[in-house]
């Protein structure tokens, strides 16, 4: 029997709803690398695989200047196969934590800076990091090395997965920034849940467009019913302003 296409749309967002609310513990994304090294180096947790060799190393002795100014007395240096990796934390200069990332090949080295509050490290070299800083909610994002750099591996959304209470009336759409036909309207109060975001796609790490125009941006809602959509959201802040209309996404940094 063939599926039409709204059945199969429906089956599909039935999955992300069931899968999200299944890992409604696991915010931070800690359970995943249950089996790794915990290791803490300058107030910065670093996850790692325990196949990899790995040693803490003075700043000075690090191969990479990225990591000798603003990162602390000590950085990690991890053996990944024939990569040789060293790893910094930092509070950064407002409590904004970021990890630098610096890979050494022969005379080159690759670099990266991660806003993040943990980051882990797979037997593979590959880097997982998750956080809520500088970004409106606990962002969690995968780093793989290649002969151009270290560089993010694209999701065609970033999960979100958060109950959140509406401080306005939210309307939720068909397409992102409010455009399409309505699906639903939510009045204030409500509670919704947060599936996930397009935060990142059209932003840099630390740039502050929204991907719905400046300060806006675009959210999967599902209704206490279970209806989906888009909510388009201007992000709350530090200050005590609630998301308009997600009360709970907010940029946690300056």
């Amino acid at each position: 029997m063939r599926l039409s296409w709204k059945m199969m749309v429906s089956s599909f967002f039935c999955g992300v709803i069931f899968a999200s609310m299944a890992h409604a513990k696991n915010e931070s994304g800690s359970s995943a690398f249950q089996h790794y090294k915990r290791v803490d180096v300058n107030g910065g947790v670093f996850l790692v695989d325990q196949s990899l060799g790995y040693r803490t190393i003075a700043s000075g002795q690090g191969l990479s200047d990225l990591l000798q100014e603003d990162f602390g007395e000590e950085v990690l240096r991890v053996n990944c196969g024939k990569e040789t990796i060293e790893i910094g934390f930092s509070h950064g200069p407002s409590e904004d934590p970021m990890y630098g990332i610096a890979v050494h090949r022969g005379e080159k080295t690759l670099s990266k800076i991660v806003p993040a509050v943990s980051l882990a490290i797979s037997s593979s070299c590959q880097f997982y990091a998750s956080g809520h800083t500088n970004n409106s909610f606990d962002v969690r994002r995968k780093f793989v090395i290649t002969k151009e750099g270290i560089k993010e591996t694209e999701q065609p959304l970033y999960l979100v997965n958060k109950t959140c209470t509406t401080s306005s009336s939210a309307t939720l759409t068909t397409e992102k920034c409010g455009k399409g036909t309505v699906v639903a309207t939510i009045p204030k109060g409500s509670h919704v849940h947060i599936l996930g975001s397009e935060w990142l796609k059209s932003r840099g790490d630390f740039e502050q467009v929204g991907s719905c125009g400046e300060g806006k941006e675009s959210y999967l809602v599902a209704t206490p019913f279970g209806l989906v959509g888009w909510v388009e959201n201007t992000s709350g802040d530090i200050y005590g302003h609630p998301g308009q209309p997600l009360s709970c996404i907010f940029v946690n940094g300056d």
